[in-house]
């Protein structure tokens, strides 16, 4: 599902919150032309809030009822192996950087009033 000119800080978590609650499916959400937005920036927004898509992006089968997928994570849990934890030296290059002229917030869109329950990602388009 694709919507357009939305403004990113009054309307896009609001309107992903309302399609959430009017759909069965929770459709996967694309965001374009975000209103104060460069052009190309999109959001995509219930990127794994169905169990298809979440079963598919766990490695299983599409298609499961929730009963199914719920069992088949308990099984996938059981053989679960932890990766230990390895202590490395701070690292100077673990913050988003980009070359412009000007820097502003709309070069990093991001919108920290996003309801945690949207799984929602932005991204520019190449």
């Amino acid at each position: 599902m694709t919507v357009e000119n939305v403004q990113w800080d009054l309307e896009l978590s609001t309107l992903t919150e309302i399609i959430n609650q009017r759909s069965k499916t929770r459709p996967a959400i694309l965001f374009d032309r975000i209103k104060d937005y460069p052009q190309g920036y999109r959001v995509a927004a219930n990127l794994v809030s169905s169990v298809g898509r979440l079963a598919l992006t766990l490695g299983m089968k599409a298609g499961m009822s929730d009963m199914d997928f719920v069992q088949a994570w308990r099984q996938q849990v059981k053989n679960i192996t932890p990766i230990p934890a390895k202590t490395v030296s701070p690292v100077r290059s673990l913050r988003t950087s980009k070359k412009a002229k000007r820097s502003t917030f709309s070069n990093f869109p991001c919108h920290t009033g996003m309801s945690s329950t949207a799984d929602a990602i932005s991204a520019r388009m190449i």
